[in-house]
């Protein structure tokens, strides 16, 4: 262990030399692959001990395990790039365009989180196809690099798996292909996307493109979620979605803190809500973090403070107790039969060093209490 592994938790630009130069004595390929698997394993279990004993507040370590995957990512990603073009060459114009979804895009990731992640693509229609021995259409190459980045990602090797890739939250899910063109990916989403698809794309964050296409692409897609909304359309669109999510994974267990009412779910629906409806006369809504976009909506005075307050704290516990639970216990928890040690621990964890498991299962109880009459509020009227 360094003399800092105790100290607070290191900024992603150092975590980025840091991997940047221990790849610099790479052999080859293989052992890039393996190398960066070790030094993720090491930082994950840095951010594991930072949990445990609470020696970080628990947003700063979702925050830190989610700059350990951006860095694996995109520290990876040239040379995953590199090791492709040997074959098919490169689009002198095209760029390959990375886009975080979901609790990576939010900064809330878990020791055990998958990578939600869109591939989008860009090219001139002048280059037809790719440069290389084996050239490909632009369509085929960026998919097939996709492809490639999944298998770098979370095929086993020696040292195991970097992470486990979710792709599902792109156009058409699973029927639609692994990489878009950028263009069409907006046209996707003015014409043809459920209300679904734009709250997960407000929990979206560019983790690899140019300065310019980041730009771009923020003023598009503000643009696309700024469009003014019906709002009866809008509430019953989400009541609906809300009814068919509590339908298959609902839960009278106090402890399924996503899904349960006034759990997470609960909080985000009411929170995009209030960004979907106002959107269209306010800037500055569309932040990836749920704690973050309530301290927005707060300021636009579209939350009051008493509200604002109610889904901050049902969101920091909720988030706290799943970051514990989800890396040192057996899931699902079970307070009658998991051990002392494990819930003083987990009460220590979420509420601090004087805080009992009772106080807090207690305290989880009031939280989300008040965040479902908040949702009932703003949703149900």
């Amino acid at each position: 262990m360094s003399h800092d592994f105790f100290g607070g938790l290191p900024a992603i630009a150092a975590l980025k030399i840091d991997l940047q130069r221990m790849l610099e004595s790479a052999r080859d390929y293989q052992d890039i692959l393996d190398m960066t698997r070790r030094w993720a394993r090491e930082r994950r279990f840095h951010a594991g001990i930072h949990i445990l004993k609470s020696l970080s507040p628990p947003r700063r370590c979702a925050q830190y395990l989610s700059d350990i995957a951006e860095t694996a990512l995109t520290c990876l990603l040239p040379f995953v790039e590199k090791e492709f073009a040997g074959a098919h060459g490169v689009f002198k114009s095209g760029e390959f365009i990375l886009l975080a979804m979901g609790s990576f895009a939010a900064q809330e990731m878990y020791a055990d989180s998958d990578l939600d992640i869109i591939a989008l693509y860009k090219t001139s229609e002048k280059e037809k196809t790719s440069s290389g021995t084996k050239p490909l259409t632009p369509n085929v190459y960026y998919i097939r690099l996709m492809q490639r980045l999944i298998s770098a990602l979370s095929a086993p090797t020696a040292e195991g798996i970097l992470y486990e890739v979710d792709a599902r939250l792109r156009p058409a899910g699973n029927d639609g292909p692994l990489a878009a063109q950028l263009d069409g990916f907006f046209d996707y989403h003015k014409k043809d996307a459920w209300v679904w698809e734009h709250m997960s794309l407000i929990r979206s964050r560019l983790v690899y493109a140019t300065p310019a296409t980041a730009k771009y692409f923020t003023e598009e897609i503000t643009k696309i979620l700024s469009v003014k909304r019906d709002e009866k359309e809008l509430r019953d669109e989400m009541l609906d979605m809300r009814g068919k999510v509590e339908k298959q994974f609902g839960s009278k267990d106090a402890w399924q803190l996503k899904y349960r009412r006034g759990g997470l779910m609960d909080v985000m629906f009411a929170v995009q809500f209030l960004i979907l409806q106002n959107a269209h006369k306010y800037k500055g809504l569309f932040v990836p973090s749920l704690d973050d976009a309530i301290s927005v909506l707060k300021k636009k005075k579209l939350l009051t403070a008493a509200d604002a307050e109610k889904l901050s704290a049902a969101h920091h516990d909720a988030q706290a107790a799943q970051s514990f639970l989800r890396l040192c216990a057996e899931l699902p928890f079970d307070p009658v039969k998991d051990p002392p040690g494990l819930k003083n621990a987990l009460a220590e964890g979420v509420g601090g060093r004087k805080m009992t498991f009772k106080t807090l299962a207690a305290r989880l109880e009031k939280n989300c209490k008040n965040a479902f009459q908040v949702y009932k509020k703003l949703l149900q009227g």
